[in-house]
């Protein structure tokens, strides 16, 4: 029996988007186990950078470098990570990748993992497939976590295969740039469909995944253009948003030059330096201004406020051509300090999607 391990490529939304993948491609039959980064945005975590093992409490240890991210699991900091999300919304086990040792050491880590599990095959899943970018290209905008976990797999001793989930959905690369790439690779298309998402709505909920989000808004028969990230990316969200491309991981290997130079990075710091010598900086880069330009110690913003603020930028965006706005999106341009669905639900009104965490705009 092939049993597979699943590897989120970018840690976050990707980790929620593999056992999407796992229905869709009839991945096993056990409990689904799910590799990730704690490696999360500022509206969560506004320490750059992923976390590691030392920087959680409730952990437990399957093996010398694997330790399972429990639903009572919490980050020591006092910020939150996404996995305990998951883990408490989903059967599925969620070990926590640890990047420091870089691709090395993440190599090592999933073949422990791998044999602790009794995996007979990888699967890292990637949505958006930024994962298929060169490394020079201006619209990349986080290579870094990615391309190490795709380094990692040159040199395990199983076989990896990488699935790319709703191409061009987060904001990077264009998705007929993703399509043709992995079309240029022999890459096979499954389509997603409602079941395979509708099993994991509530996780998505509590999951503020921008890409993830608009993966399961495709796979529901949700149509439009989308603005997400913190550079106001327009992603349209049509039928050939619904797909994975799934290929062979040496195809992938061969188009990302910054995984290819990383395959020997022993640290993190080593694998962010390949990164910068190919592009002048990395998502560490933006996280680390992100985070000393934010303002500390001010005030949450009263209700009024919230929803005049939010008249403001949907009036705003509707005017720019958008029609879908993620939760998380709104999350951040209101200035809630915090992801709170329920407080964007109560704003949005009759613009909230019933069960995703979206905004479908009119001109109402």
């Amino acid at each position: 029996m092939t049993r597979t391990l699943l590897v989120a490529a970018g840690g976050g939304g990707d980790a929620l988007a593999a056992l999407f993948v796992a229905r869709a491609q009839s991945v096993d039959g056990g409990r689904p186990v799910i590799a990730t980064y704690s490696w999360d945005r500022y509206l969560l975590d506004p320490q750059p950078g992923p976390r590691t093992p030392a920087d959680f409490q409730g952990l437990s240890q399957i093996t010398p470098s694997n330790w399972e991210v429990l639903a009572s699991s919490r980050l020591l900091s006092g910020a939150r990570s996404t996995i305990p999300i998951l883990a408490r919304y989903t059967a599925a086990r969620f070990v926590l990748l640890d990047p420091r040792n870089g691709a090395a050491g993440i190599r090592a880590q999933l073949g422990e993992l791998a044999a602790a599990t009794s995996a007979t095959r990888i699967m890292l899943v990637d949505v958006g497939g930024d994962i298929t970018a060169h490394g020079d290209e201006p619209e990349l905008l986080s290579p870094l976590a990615d391309s190490m976990t795709l380094a990692a797999l040159d040199g395990l001793e199983i076989p990896s295969q990488v699935a790319v989930a709703g191409p061009g959905l987060d904001g990077e690369l264009a998705a007929a740039t993703v399509r043709q790439r992995c079309a240029q690779i022999g890459a096979r298309t499954t389509r997603l469909l409602p079941v395979h998402v509708e099993p994991f709505l509530t996780a998505l909920d509590h999951h503020p995944s921008e890409a993830t989000t608009l993966l399961a808004a495709a796979t529901l028969g949700i149509r439009g253009q989308a603005e997400i990230r913190d550079t106001a990316a327009l992603v349209p969200v049509d039928d050939q948003s619904a797909t994975i491309q799934t290929a062979e991981h040496q195809s992938i290997l061969k188009i990302n030059e910054i995984a290819q130079k990383m395959t020997t990075t022993r640290s993190l710091d080593e694998a962010e330096n390949v990164t910068i010598a190919i592009r002048q900086h990395s998502e560490l880069t933006h996280e680390r201004r992100k985070a000393q330009n934010q303002p500390r110690n001010s005030a949450a913003p009263e209700p009024a406020e919230l929803a005049s603020r939010y008249a403001r930028y949907r009036h705003d965006a509707i005017s720019r051509g958008v029609s879908l706005l993620t939760f998380r999106r709104l999350a951040e341009v209101i200035g809630l300090r915090d992801y709170d669905p329920s407080i964007i639900r109560s704003l949005a009104g009759p613009d909230a999607h019933s069960h995703l965490a979206i905004c479908q705009l009119s001109g109402r």
